[in-house]
C-alpha cells in the first residue's frame, strides 16, 4: 500500500507474496466498506464515547432474521464485511515487512532525510491529486466539506489525528495519516531492532505499544475512537513491530515453511478465534488488533505461499499481484465510489440485488484508480518539466498568479451577491453564528447584551441578546409581586429567526396578555428559545433557571424536528455552528467565492436535479421536514420520542418543585399548513405525495409524551391554517413571518389568561 506502480523510486525487487497479501487486504478493505454502506459498522474493536453496552455489542453478531435465501446471503455478507475490517492490521504488518526488507536489502543505512524524501514522494503526489478529484469539487460547492474548514488543509497535509478530523470528507483516508507517521518513525524503530536483536526488539516495542494503547483506552474519552483506530501511530505500534520482526525473519530465512504445517494453521486459527471476543471489551481492545492481525496475517502467508500448480490458481495470483501493486490508488478511490454507488441500499432488504451494485462499484473503482495514477504521473511529470525549464520559483509564481487571476474574476459576482442576495453558507458555519457564542452546558447561546443584524436567503432581521445570552430584554431574578411569570423554551420559531426579536411570539404574547388583563396581575415572559436548541437544552435551561426564576408557567415551543435534534449530542451541535471556522466575511470566505458557489449549487445544480428527477434536494427535504412525517422512519422517530420523554421527565420534576404548569405547543412544518404554491422553495417539478406521508405523525407522538406527564398540549395547526392566506411561513425559507408570530401569540393568549385567572382565583 506504500508503493505506486511505475513511479520513480519503486523497489527494483518485488517479493510476490507481499503483493499477494496486499491484494487480499485491499479486497477486504473494499468489501468492508461496501458492507458498512448497507449495514452499520461493527462495534467489535471500535470503542467510542457512545459505545453501546456489552449486550448490544454482542447482539450485533446474532444472525438477522431468516425468511428467504437472500437473508442467508445478507447474513454471510454482513459477517465477512465485519471481519474484513481487520485488513487494516494486515496492511500495517505488510508495510513493516516491506520497509524492513527494503532497508536490509539496500546494504547500508540511508540518511533520515533521504529515506523520508523517497517514501513521502510516493504518498503525497497521489494524495494531493486525490484531494483535487474527490474533495475540492464538493468543497467548492459546500457538499460535506469546505475550503473554510481547517480540517481540509490538515487533511491535505496528511493530518487526520482526532475523532473529529479522521473521517473528514472521506472516512477511509485516516489510514494515510497512520502510514505517514510510520514513515516518520521507521528509521528509529529499525535502529531498535538492530541494537536489541529481532526478538528483544519485538518484545520491547510491543510492550511499549500495548501499554500506551491500554492507558489511552482507559483515560482518553473525547478522542477514544481515533486512539483505538490508530490515528496516533503509537497505538498501533505492536502491529508495525510485528511486521518488522517478520521482515527480519524472512530476510534471514527467505521462507517460513513452519507456518504452512497443518498444526500451525490450526493453532493460528484457534488463536484468531480466541482473540475475537477481546474486541467486545474496552481493555480487550488493547490486544485485539495485534492478536487478530498477527494470526490472520500468518494464515494469509501460509495460504498465498503454498505452491500453485493450476492455471486458475496462477490466474488468481496474477489478479492479487495487480491489486497489490495498485493498492494505494485503489484505497484512495474506493470509499467515495462505494458511498455514491450504494446510497440508499440498507439492510437485508437490499439483497440479492445489491450484488449488482457491488460489481458496478468494483468496476468504477478499478477504472478510477488507473485514472488517478495516470493523472498523478502526468501532473508530476508536467511540473518537473516546467521546473527544469523555468525554475522552481517561477513555476510557483505562475501557479500563484493563475490562482489570483481566478479569484479576481470571481470577485465582482461574489461581492454583488453578498450585497444584494446573501446566501446561507453552512460550510463556514451557521448564518446565525455572528449572534452566537459557545456555551459549555448548552452548546451555545446568544452573545451577552448584543444586537446583531443578520441577512441571508431573504432574511434581514435584528437579534437582541440580553445579559444572560437569551433573546429579549434583561430580567430581574426575583419575581416581582403580582407578576405571573412565564418561561418560554424553543428553537428558531421561538427565538424568532427571520423577524426582529421584539416581534417574536413571546414578546407579542406578553403585550397581548397585559393589554387584555382583567386583574391587577401582569404577565412577564422570559424567552429562552434560541435557534438550534432542542429538548436537551430545554431540560437543562429548566433545571438551571426555573428554581431561581420561580415561573408560574413553562411553555415549550416544540417543533417537529425536535425528535431528531434530541438525538444529536450538544458538542456536535456546537461543532456544526462552526465557532472554530473563519467568519464568512473573512478574506478566505471572499477569496473562495462562498456566496457565489452556494448560489450556483442551490439555484443551478439543485434546481436542475429537482426538475429532472422530481425528487427534492437535501435542502428542500430539510425545509419540508418530510422525514419526521414518513411512516417508514417510525423506528428512528420512536428512538427520538424516548429521549424526548426523558427530557420532559426532567422538566416535569423541576416544574412540580417550583409549582409551575407546563404547556407543550406543537409547531408544524410549512408543508403541514401552507398551500404548495405559497412555498417557493418547493419547485413545481418536485413530487411531494402527501398520501405517502402521515402529516399527523409528529404531533401525535408529541401529544402522547405530553399526556404522560399531564402537560397541556396545544396544536398550532388549526390556527395557522386559518391564517394561511396571509402567509404565516416564509415563502423561501422554513420559519414564520410576523404573521406566524402574531397568530401564535393570539392563540396562546387566551390559554395563558386562563392559567392566570385560575391562579388569581386560587389566591383570592
Amino acid at each position: 500500500m506504500d508503493t505506486l506502480p511505475n513511479q520513480p523510486g519503486v523497489l527494483s525487487e518485488r517479493i510476490p507474496w507481499i503483493d499477494w497479501i496486499k491484494g487480499v487486504a485491499i479486497l477486504m478493505i473494499f468489501f468492508n466498506h461496501l458492507v458498512e454502506e448497507v449495514f452499520m459498522g461493527a462495534h467489535l474493536g471500535n470503542p467510542h464515547p457512545y459505545w453501546p453496552e456489552l449486550a448490544v455489542r454482542i447482539h450485533q453478531w446474532l444472525p438477522l432474521p431468516i425468511h428467504s435465501f437472500s437473508d442467508y446471503l445478507a447474513n454471510a455478507t454482513r459477517y465477512v464485511g465485519f471481519i474484513s475490517e481487520q485488513a487494516v492490521s494486515y496492511f500495517l504488518i505488510i508495510s513493516g515487512v516491506g520497509l524492513t526488507r527494503s532497508a536490509l536489502r539496500s546494504g547500508h543505512r540511508p540518511t533520515y532525510a533521504s529515506f523520508l524524501k523517497k517514501r513521502l514522494l510516493r504518498i503525497y503526489p497521489i494524495w494531493i491529486v486525490a484531494h483535487f478529484i474527490f474533495l475540492i469539487p464538493p468543497a467548492t460547492l459546500g457538499w460535506r466539506v469546505s475550503l473554510g474548514h481547517p480540517e481540509f488543509y490538515l487533511s491535505l497535509l496528511g493530518l487526520r489525528l482526532t475523532s473529529h478530523q479522521m473521517h473528514y470528507g472521506i472516512p477511509a483516508w485516516w489510514f494515510i495519516t497512520l502510514l505517514i507517521q510510520f514513515y516518520l518513525i521507521f528509521p528509529f524503530l529499525f535502529t531498535v531492532f538492530q541494537k536489541l536483536g529481532r526478538t528483544r526488539g519485538l518484545l520491547l516495542l510491543c510492550f511499549v505499544g500495548l501499554l500506551c494503547r491500554g492507558v489511552g483506552l482507559l483515560f482518553i474519552q473525547e478522542n477514544l475512537y481515533a486512539w483505538a483506530r490508530g490515528t496516533i501511530v503509537i497505538s498501533r505500534l505492536p502491529e508495525l513491530a510485528f511486521g518488522m520482526w517478520f521482515g527480519f525473519l524472512t530476510s534471514e530465512r527467505g521462507d517460513v515453511p513452519l507456518l504452512r504445517k497443518p498444526l500451525s494453521i490450526a493453532f493460528l486459527a484457534l488463536g484468531w478465534l480466541v482473540a475475537m471476543p477481546l474486541g467486545l471489551h474496552l481493555l480487550g481492545v488493547t490486544f485485539f488488533p495485534l492478536l487478530t492481525g498477527a494470526c490472520g496475517f500468518c494464515l494469509l502467508y501460509a495460504v498465498v505461499t503454498r505452491p500453485i500448480t493450476s492455471r486458475v490458481g496462477r490466474g488468481f495470483m496474477s489478479v492479487l499481484t495487480w491489486l497489490g501493486k495498485h493498492s494505494l490508488s485503489l484505497f484512495l478511490v474506493h470509499h467515495p465510489i462505494a458511498f455514491i454507488g450504494l446510497h440508499g441500499q440498507t439492510g437485508a432488504e437490499a439483497f440479492p440485488g445489491v450484488f449488482l451494485r457491488f460489481a458496478m462499484v468494483a468496476v468504477l473503482t478499478f477504472v478510477a484508480a488507473l485514472f488517478l495514477e495516470r493523472l498523478t504521473r502526468f501532473a508530476t511529470e508536467l511540473i518537473a518539466r516546467a521546473a527544469n525549464r523555468f525554475g522552481k520559483y517561477r513555476v510557483v509564481a505562475f501557479g500563484a498568479g493563475g490562482l489570483s487571476m481566478l479569484v479576481l474574476l470571481m470577485l465582482p459576482a461574489e461581492l454583488w451577491l453578498r450585497s444584494h442576495a446573501p446566501q446561507d453558507v453552512p460550510d463556514f458555519g451557521w448564518s446565525e453564528k455572528p449572534s452566537l457564542q459557545p456555551d459549555e452546558k448548552l452548546g451555545f447561546r446568544l452573545k451577552n447584551s448584543s444586537r446583531t443584524q443578520l441577512r441571508w436567503e431573504s432574511y434581514d432581521y435584528e437579534v437582541v441578546g440580553n445579559a444572560e445570552g437569551f433573546p429579549g430584554p434583561d430580567f430581574a431574578w426575583a419575581k416581582p409581586a403580582g407578576v405571573f411569570r412565564i418561561m418560554t423554551l424553543g428553537d428558531a420559531y421561538t427565538s424568532a429567526e427571520g423577524v426582529d426579536t421584539h416581534l417574536s411570539w413571546p414578546r407579542l404574547l406578553e403585550t397581548n396578555i397585559n393589554e387584555a388583563r382583567s386583574t391587577d396581575r401582569s404577565a412577564e415572559v422570559i424567552n429562552f428559545g434560541i435557534t438550534g436548541f432542542g429538548p436537551s437544552q430545554y431540560a437543562t435551561i429548566t433545571e438551571d433557571y426555573a428554581p431561581r426564576l420561580q415561573p408560574d408557567l413553562i411553555i415549550i415551543g416544540f417543533f417537529i424536528n425536535d425528535f431528531w435534534d434530541v438525538q444529536i449530542p450538544i458538542d456536535e451541535f456546537r461543532d456544526m455552528i462552526g465557532f472554530d471556522r473563519p467568519p464568512i466575511d473573512s478574506w478566505l470566505g471572499i477569496a473562495t467565492g462562498r456566496h457565489l458557489f452556494r448560489y450556483f449549487r442551490g439555484h443551478v445544480l439543485e434546481a436542475t436535479f429537482e426538475r429532472l428527477t422530481g425528487k427534492p434536494s437535501p435542502h428542500t427535504r430539510f425545509f419540508l421536514q418530510q422525514d419526521v412525517m414518513d411512516p417508514e422512519q417510525i423506528e428512528a422517530i420512536k428512538a427520538g420520542q424516548s429521549l424526548v420523554r426523558d427530557r420532559f421527565r426532567s422538566i416535569d420534576e423541576v416544574a412540580r418543585r417550583v409549582g409551575a404548569q407546563v404547556i407543550v405547543m406543537a409547531i408544524p412544518a410549512p408543508i403541514q399548513v401552507s398551500d404548495r404554491k405559497q412555498l417557493k422553495f418547493l419547485r413545481p417539478q418536485v413530487d411531494f405525495d402527501s398520501n405517502r406521508f402521515d402529516l399527523d405523525q409528529p404531533q401525535r407522538l408529541a401529544a402522547e409524551v405530553s399526556a404522560e406527564f399531564g402537560f397541556q398540549f396545544v396544536d398550532l395547526r388549526p390556527a395557522l391554517c386559518s391564517a394561511k392566506s396571509d402567509q404565516p411561513y416564509q415563502p423561501n425559507n422554513l420559519h414564520w413571518t410576523t404573521v406566524g408570530h402574531e397568530v401564535t401569540a393570539a392563540t396562546m393568549g387566551p390559554i395563558v389568561q386562563a392559567f392566570l385567572g385560575d391562579q388569581a382565583a386560587t389566591a383570592d
